[in-house]
């Protein structure tokens, strides 16, 4: 079992479930799927378990990691982290993790960015409105103010993402670098 938890952040649109599913899918890492009351965007979405909102309150308990977001609950058991290499997370969701978890492993934060026309963009391809984006957008400038970002109780690192192959192998090259540190 390796040593670290990545807990991945950033804007909607900048590419975390994508990054993700390519380092699962190339490098034989293990991502968590968190708990949700979310509705899934479509029928094949992964990376969370969807869950009532009576089913998510019977976890609370257990949670490490919890945040709300647009009005949805998402939250991980200590149990899951201990299993996984991957974590996609928000900025209040690694402030809460740092003060709950109980496990292990070192958690390290990996930031993805890409700038504003970009995360439009990607936010249309994959069949947000415009209303939702402009939600999105908006909710967004609060998490990930540059106050919040400096502040996190975790150490961090960004990753531009404007090209998914390097995107992908910077993030495996540091993740490695980490392992072999440890």
């Amino acid at each position: 079992m390796k040593d670290n938890i990545f807990l991945i952040i950033g804007r909607s649109g900048s590419g975390k479930s994508t990054i993700v599913d390519e380092l699962c899918k190339r490098y034989g890492y293990t991502s968590v799927e968190s708990y949700t009351t979310r509705p899934p965007r479509g029928p094949s979405e992964g990376g969370h378990a969807f869950v009532t909102k009576d089913t998510f309150d019977e976890l609370k308990p257990f949670l490490c990691a919890y945040t709300k977001y647009d009005n949805f609950e998402y939250g991980v058991t200590n149990e899951q982290i201990e299993m996984a290499d991957l974590y996609v997370i928000d900025p209040a969701g690694v402030e809460y993790f740092a003060e709950h978890y109980a496990g292990h492993k070192t958690p390290i934060v990996i930031y993805i960015y890409a700038d504003k026309a970009t995360l439009i963009e990607r936010m249309k391809k994959r069949g947000n409105s415009d209303e939702e984006i402009a939600s999105r957008l908006l909710q967004d400038e609060c998490s990930f103010a540059t106050e919040t970002i400096e502040n996190l109780p975790v150490p961090y690192s960004v990753f531009l993402n404007y090209d998914l192959d390097e995107a992908v192998n910077r993030i495996h090259a540091f993740m490695e670098l980490h392992e072999k540190e440890e």
